[in-house]
């Protein structure tokens, strides 16, 4: 009977090992959702990757990331190292909370929130260099198109235990040939400022940041009135961001997810040139019916190489250029205007499949106004290249 009983142990670990195989080889998933990144895979072999070790190591972190049971596995190990990581640390929280704690891979606790390093000037000044030229250049070869520059501050741009702000604004400001009328800052001066305005556990602006960020992008434009609110919810689900990830305390460190509803006119929208229901979720998730887990991206929408809204409203065509600071306020930017692009550069040739011009791309849309939008990561990107 034992070895009956061990004979169908080993033949079911087996089996279990057989189906991982099989799924790493055959049907590998692409996204690791316990980490929000995209999983490992099977690579082809070459004589280079076998001899350095490369190819056996990718080989364990695919069978790690696509055999059965190992997201679960992951995430219920993450959780607890999580728990015991801030059970210890909340001592040094509460004695220290207008000090930073290091966390490790750049990432701090401050009064609570979860912060990045502040950037140095020495170390940006060459990507926002290279960031102020492409405009400019485009500046000067369309002087007919009205440009906009709108800088989003916020825990990179000051040291919240001096209050020092490096100047990263103000550099590019000053090497914009923008009229200093078409530039504008979401300020940060102050933690008050910051933890008002931006999420916990997440590197994005919360819903009173974007919403602020809407009506100064708006006014900036002069492109009228702005949607009000017609109401505030807090959702069931506890949200754990960006950074709750990166710190590896998804799901222990969580907060509320607050949002503001607003009528939207009707307006048709297109990803990637292919129409699509709406941009983003905010309606299902308010209504509980949302599809997917809880994440900045999931309710106000995801980062797509283009999204195009139409209002049909005979206004004012605009382009915006940004990243993902600009979800949130995207389809609230359309309500005001005629047709609406938004472009990421950072996904717009892998998913079109076309090089990204901006003088050609104007000049197929008919664009009015041009909008760049966004934090010190954007305008320091070296996929901000806007022509040949």
């Amino acid at each position: 009977m034992k070895n009956k009983t061990n004979a169908l142990f080993l033949g079911l670990v087996w089996l279990i090992m057989a189906a991982g195989l099989c799924r790493t080889a055959l049907f590998p998933k692409e996204i690791c959702t316990e980490e929000n990144r995209y999983a490992n895979r099977l690579t082809r072999p070459t004589p280079t990757s076998y001899f350095d070790g490369s190819f056996q190591s990718g080989v364990e972190a695919a069978l790690s990331d696509q055999a059965i049971g190992s997201g679960p596995a992951r995430s219920g190990c993450n959780l607890v190292s999580s728990g015991i990581n801030e059970a210890l640390l909340s001592g040094l929280y509460e004695a220290n909370p207008n000090r930073y704690i290091g966390l490790g891979g750049g990432l701090s606790s401050f009064g609570g929130y979860l912060v990045y390093d502040t950037r140095e000037l020495k170390k940006m000044a060459p990507g926002l260099d290279r960031g102020a030229a492409e405009i400019n250049a485009f500046v000067s070869a369309n002087p007919e198109v009205p440009v906009y520059v709108y800088y989003i501050e916020k825990d990179t741009d000051i040291n919240f235990e001096t209050g020092e702000k490096p100047g990263l604004y103000g550099y590019l400001r000053d090497r914009l040939a923008v009229p200093p009328t078409h530039i504008a800052a979401f300020g940060i001066d102050s933690f008050e400022d910051y933890a008002g305005r931006f999420f916990r556990t997440d590197h994005h602006w919360d819903y009173r940041g974007s919403y602020q960020g809407y009506k100064e992008v708006l006014e900036l434009l002069d492109g009228g009135m702005p949607l009000e609110p017609v109401g505030e919810i807090t959702l069931d689900e506890p949200f754990s961001g960006s950074k709750a990830v990166e710190s590896g305390g998804k799901g222990v460190r969580t907060e509320d997810f607050t949002a503001y509803r607003f009528e939207y006119p009707p307006m048709s929208v297109s990803v990637n040139g292919a129409p699509v229901g709406d941009y983003g979720a905010q309606e299902a998730w308010i209504r509980g019916e949302a599809a997917e887990g809880l994440s900045y991206g999931s309710f106000y929408g995801g980062d797509f190489g283009e999204v195009t809204f139409d209002t049909d409203s005979g206004g004012e065509n605009l382009l915006v250029l940004g990243e993902s600071h600009d979800n949130a306020i995207i389809k609230l930017l359309a309500a005001n205007f005629g047709r609406t692009f938004s472009v990421d550069l950072r996904y717009y040739e892998v998913q079109t499949g076309k090089k990204f011009n901006l003088g050609e791309y104007v000049k197929a849309n008919g664009i009015d106004k041009v909008l760049f939008i966004g934090s010190i990561g954007f305008y320091t990107s070296e996929d901000l290249i806007l022509g040949d």
